[in-house]
């Protein structure tokens, strides 16, 4: 079971991820803040140092760009969920994860953060069939592809569970995922 925080209607969608601070906390709240601390950069890109080689930074610079592009990003996001031609904004944000997809329904989506090329941060997520998007999970990538650390391989992982779980359940809009989100649990 998953449960779901409604972002945007009928368009955003995100896991939520209960905290001791805050029940109603989701992923994408939790991405962004995450961004936005000093220390937790500081922590990952120490651990990955030598990774960043493959972007040519130090983890400072790095640091430093991702709280340039975290602003940018969060604002790209909300401001294409709530466009008037959303489904064409969103789609601008997000492209597929893999060239091929596996599943005729579902699609998995990435977007790059904005503002800085290469861009180190990226969110993933699933595409709907209305054109909605529910965010699974966002990450800093600090290595030419989601195989080479082990929180890349974890969130392909849960990209896949949900995705998986979405499809044999049926919940393949936004109005099937809001009109369960109504209910008392929140869980889908």
């Amino acid at each position: 079971m998953f449960a779901v925080n409604k972002i945007v209607e009928n368009r955003l969608f995100a896991l939520r991820c209960p905290t001791k601070e805050d029940e109603d906390s989701d992923v994408l709240m939790q991405i962004f803040e995450n961004w936005q601390d000093t220390s937790y950069l500081y922590s990952v890109l120490r651990k990955y140092s030598n990774e960043l080689k493959f972007y040519d930074l130090t983890p400072k610079e790095a640091a430093k760009q991702i709280l340039h592009e975290n602003n940018n990003f969060y604002k790209a996001l909300i401001e294409a969920a709530t466009a008037k031609s959303q489904e064409i904004r969103l789609d601008l944000l997000f492209e597929p994860l893999h060239k091929k997809e596996n599943s005729p329904l579902l699609v998995q989506v990435k977007a790059y953060g904005a503002g800085s090329k290469p861009s180190l941060t990226r969110i993933y997520a699933i595409k709907l069939l209305d054109g909605s998007y529910v965010i699974i999970g966002g990450l800093i990538k600090v290595g030419k592809s989601l195989q080479d650390f082990s929180e890349g391989i974890e969130l392909l992982k849960e990209i896949k569970k949900v995705q998986q779980f979405l499809e044999r359940n049926g919940y393949l809009d936004a109005a099937t995922i809001e009109s369960t989100a109504k209910q008392p649990d929140h869980y889908l």
